[in-house]
């Protein structure tokens, strides 16, 4: 190849390498204490849809419910949320809807497009007993990628999961898989990092810069055998 033909590859791969580079990315947060008490927050902030897995039900009586709301505390006696006063919750009517559990009231968070990053907070429900949480993440092809249990007391904690790459489609929060299935908890401040769709993630970027390098020493070498 000649010395033009290289330094034209060199140009491509530099100008590849700095167009990669997303700029668009940053950190979203859903926050119930943002909205009235009551609000839907299903569909509420942009890259992000929130549901609940619900079936009949068959734990402290609550019906069977597919959107997540911004709602006060109303376990009696009532925990302290995590942040402020609202939490996540899984009905505006029944008393126990911003509890979580396995069975009726499982907590999902799917995200528009994939993610590297997802963190959300968690707590005792406030009922006087230690309560356990279990936090998965999956890929598109909803295969388990990693998953991490919190045991709550007195003090707020958070489940962060991180990749390399763009490839967390949802996160699941329930009970652990050997139960109980009706230790409730509550669940706050959700935060992810905000994809753009088309733009490389952290793997596409890791080769773009091998290139991007295999080129510089193609190039170094052809200057100096000049």
């Amino acid at each position: 190849m000649s010395f033009p033909k290289v330094r034209n590859v060199f140009a491509a791969l530099v100008i590849a390498a700095l167009s990669s580079l997303n700029l668009d990315a940053a950190l979203v947060t859903v926050e119930p204490d943002d909205f009235a008490p009551g609000t839907n927050l299903s569909t509420a902030v942009a890259g992000v849809t929130l549901s609940v897995e619900s079936t009949a039900p068959i734990i402290l009586g609550a019906p069977p419910n597919n959107s997540v709301f911004a709602l006060t505390n109303q376990v009696n006696p009532p925990g302290s949320p995590p942040t402020g006063r609202l939490v996540f919750g899984t009905s505006a009517t029944t008393g126990f809807g911003s509890s979580w559990y396995s069975g009726d009231n499982i907590f999902r968070a799917d995200f528009t497009n994939p993610t590297d990053f997802v963190s959300i907070m968690a707590a005792a429900d406030g009922d006087g007993d230690t309560d356990v949480a279990f936090f998965q993440i999956f890929n598109s092809f909803n295969v388990l990628l990693d998953s991490v249990t919190l045991t709550l007391n007195n003090t707020a904690q958070t489940a962060s999961f991180s990749r390399l790459s763009s490839e967390i489609a949802y996160l699941r929060v329930s009970n652990p898989p050997q139960g109980p299935t009706g230790d409730s908890f509550l669940l706050d401040k959700l935060t992810f990092n905000s994809v753009q769709a088309g733009v490389p993630d952290g793997g596409s970027l890791l080769g773009i810069w091998i290139a991007f390098l295999v080129g510089a020493a193609v190039l170094h070498r052809r200057t100096v055998k000049r």
